[in-house]
């Protein structure tokens, strides 16, 4: 920040010298003629004196002056510094803050799309092994029903081979039944005829 403060020494010296000259002027003219010798001879060395004291008090007040008005100066030009100082120092400290503020929401915008993107990443194998599961369950249920069909008629041919096996039994014992038949008959008339009384001796 520029010092704009303009110094005050000039309005100020020029001032104190106005009211210097005016309250005190460095020249009285007396009258003219034996008056004006007479006020000479009466107060002129008094007058002079009081100029010369005048003049000495004037250059000492405006030494002082002087030497305030410096050291105001001097003290304004300090503080101004020290106000540019404590500025750059709070905007250095603001644009830190802001620094900061900065990389903390990058880093939390970082962040949030890194969680996005594992989530993204999550989803995606889940539905995988969604899908994975759901053909799997498909090939077993495939794979149930074909075991269950191929059981079914190994079933159904062993039902049949175990009919066609009774079948064949049960022919085979009616063709002994018609056997023993035909055999108890033949013994049975062998019997009789035997035991008949036309039976020649």
């Amino acid at each position: 920040m520029k010092n704009t403060n303009k110094s005050p020494e000039g309005a100020t010296g020029q001032a104190s010298d106005s009211r210097v000259v005016e309250l005190f002027p460095e020249t009285h003219e007396f009258s003219q003629g034996d008056l004006g010798k007479i006020q000479d001879i009466l107060f002129g060395e008094q007058l002079r004196a009081s100029h010369q004291q005048i003049a000495q008090l004037q250059a000492s007040t405006d030494e002082k002056l002087n030497v305030l008005t410096q050291n105001f100066n001097n003290q304004v030009i300090e503080l101004s510094k020290k106000m540019d100082l404590m500025l750059e120092a709070l905007n250095q400290q603001i644009e830190e803050q802001h620094q900061k503020l900065l990389a903390n929401g990058n880093r939390q915008m970082n962040d949030l799309q890194n969680a996005k993107q594992e989530l993204e990443k999550q989803i995606v194998k889940s539905d995988q092994a969604l899908v994975q599961q759901r053909l799997q369950h498909a090939s077993d249920i495939k794979q149930c029903e074909a075991n269950l069909t191929e059981s079914i008629k190994a079933s159904h041919e062993d039902i049949k081979r175990q009919q066609d096996q009774g079948m064949v039994e049960l022919q085979n014992a009616k063709i002994d039944r018609d056997t023993l038949s035909t055999l108890f008959s033949g013994v049975a008339q062998q019997l009789s005829q035997d035991s008949s009384p036309d039976k020649p001796t």
